[in-house]
């Protein structure tokens, strides 16, 4: 026989259980270019600017548009964000005791990849917004 509470608290884990906080969330998208051609590869992420770790993060498409993902989901809470582009990691080859030179990057500028020198920055407001960013190289 099932307990009398059980019905409002199976609602109740459907509505919250499942990742759903309640706080206002915005889905980003948007496109990545250097000095506005297309970046064709890479990863955008954004992290918190409040301290709580917050990081979401998108591979870059071949035409250079990305759409923010936040653990298993297209939201992200809203508030100040620091914005970093990476070029792709080298692939791994554990049959190569020697690593194989890393490919230069010229198209992501050094600055724009550690939040700690990114000039890049975004506030994620509610609902869903258009972001793109224009990296450009330091003369």
């Amino acid at each position: 026989m099932l307990h009398k509470n059980f019905f409002p608290a199976v609602i109740l884990v459907a509505m919250y259980g499942c990742g759903g906080t309640g706080e206002p969330t915005g889905k980003v998208t948007g496109r990545i270019t250097h000095e506005r051609t297309p970046l064709t590869e890479g990863t955008i992420s954004f992290s918190s600017q409040d301290g709580l770790s917050t990081v979401a993060s998108s591979v870059i498409s071949a035409d250079g548009v990305y759409d923010l993902q936040f653990g298993d989901t297209s939201r992200i809470p809203v508030g100040e964000y620091t914005v970093t582009v990476h070029p792709p990691a080298p692939p791994l080859d554990f049959s190569n005791p020697v690593p194989s030179p890393q490919k230069e990057y010229p198209n992501f500028p050094l600055p724009y990849r550690s939040p700690a020198t990114s000039p890049l920055h975004a506030v994620i407001a509610e609902g869903e917004q258009e972001m793109d960013f224009d990296l450009t190289t330091a003369n």
